[in-house]
């Protein structure tokens, strides 16, 4: 299985590379280079004779799925809406083989590490392609629009929701009995991963990923109730304002980028100013889910078939989306699924805090709710990176009854 591990190894070191092979539609359009390695990974685990592995909180996701596939028939667009329940069976299916494998203590520091290097990687270049590459000298990825921070993503939003999944499972396992378990070279690469990682997040400039940060955050601060995690927060939240204050002077048009998009999508609104592109977008974008809906409350538009019928872009919400493209068959199966998702996450009080797994999971409670909330304006079922914080959570709840932990590796 060392070739197997390895290709997942790909899979989830190039799921922040979301350009597509294709164009703006058909199969390819929805195809990248992480999900090659993730077909690779699939077929060798099913070659090897493995047997797929089967619970409650798997078998909910094939639920949604067949929630989702039961809107083909009555869809706008059921070619669309075809490609959409085949992503997610593939990223079910990859999510499936990640918990049959690294379900070994050794084996579940490694997926944490390679999430890490993903993320570090991603990061960097993001970081190196606005500050360096804006100053004359070669990216490494090109531009989409002036003054945008995309490392491999195809847009600043994803940047966004990419790293701020990466940054509360990586910080919950910073702050975790677990983290003292690797070695000094893994532990640095964490601290690493989440300082560049969170300096790149402040570049994104993706206003739901910024609120969903700062809901997690303050959740975390009421959980902990620890002076020193109140003066820490305070001290990232002047140190974040120094930074992006620098930004005008090192990356003066991602300043002005991220300025403008505060403006528009948080200071309008809230001064009430109806001649706002954003505020304008979000009321067409969320109205059309709801109309989608009256038009047929079963199954609504047919996952994928929102787009082009009812407005110029998909819902961006995942709760609305699911409400419009997917009626009340679809919002069913994804309570059913987001019911174990939760449970998978929030576990008994009964379970001891001695366990390192457990401790884990209870940093990560706490965090995950700034992502529930942030998922309000984007969609996050379709994303690598939550199938894979899925999978690390997963992991660690059923490590929690592992006979055998490792002591801390050598130094």
């Amino acid at each position: 299985m060392v070739l197997y591990e390895f290709f997942i190894f790909l899979f989830i070191l190039t799921s922040f590379i979301t350009r597509t092979f294709g164009g703006d539609d058909g199969l390819f359009s929805r195809i990248i280079v992480a999900d090659i390695f993730g077909a690779i990974a699939i077929l060798i685990y099913f070659i090897d004779g493995k047997k797929y592995f089967s619970s409650n909180r798997i078998n909910s996701a094939w639920i949604l799925i067949a929630a989702f596939a039961l809107g083909i028939f009555g869809s706008y667009f059921p070619l669309k809406s075809l490609f959409e329940v085949i992503i997610l069976a593939f990223l079910v299916l990859i999510f499936n083989s990640i918990v049959s494998h690294y379900n070994t203590p050794e084996k579940f520091s490694r997926l944490i590490i390679a999430f890490a290097y993903a993320t570090l990687i991603g990061s960097a270049i993001g970081l190196y392609d606005i500050f360096i590459g804006g100053h004359g000298l070669p990216r490494i990825f090109p531009e989409r629009a002036s003054g945008e921070a995309v490392s491999g993503f195809r847009n600043a939003g994803q940047a966004g929701a990419y790293m701020l999944i990466a940054i509360v499972t990586l910080f919950a396992f910073y702050n975790s009995q677990l983290f003292g378990l690797l070695n000094r070279k893994q532990r640095n690469l964490i601290r690493t991963t989440l300082f560049f990682s969170f300096l790149f997040f402040i570049t994104t400039g993706k206003i739901a990923a910024y609120i969903g940060l700062l809901v997690s955050i303050f959740c975390y601060v009421i959980y902990k109730r620890n002076f020193k995690v109140l003066v820490g927060t305070t001290l990232l939240v002047l140190i974040v304002g120094f930074v992006v204050i620098r930004f005008q002077a090192a990356a003066p048009l991602l300043y002005e980028r991220l300025v403008r998009k505060v403006e528009t999508r948080i200071l309008e609104p809230a001064e009430g100013k109806e001649n706002n592109a954003g505020s304008n977008f979000i009321k067409a974008n969320f109205g059309g889910a709801l109309q989608a809906f009256n038009d047929n409350p079963l199954t609504g538009s047919g996952i994928g078939g929102f787009m082009n019928r009812y407005g110029r872009y998909e819902v961006h919400s995942t709760y609305l989306k699911i409400i419009g493209e997917t009626g009340l068959i679809g919002v069913i199966g994804y309570i059913i699924f987001m019911f174990y998702f939760l449970k998978t996450i929030f576990i008994p009080s009964k379970i001891s805090r001695a366990n390192p797994y457990a401790n884990f999971l209870r940093e990560l409670s706490p965090l995950i709710i700034g992502c529930i909330i942030s998922w309000g304006y984007t969609y996050h079922l379709r994303k690598r990176e939550f199938w894979i914080m899925f999978a690390i959570a997963f992991l660690a709840f059923r490590l929690i009854h592992s006979s055998s932990i490792k002591e801390k590796s050598p130094e």
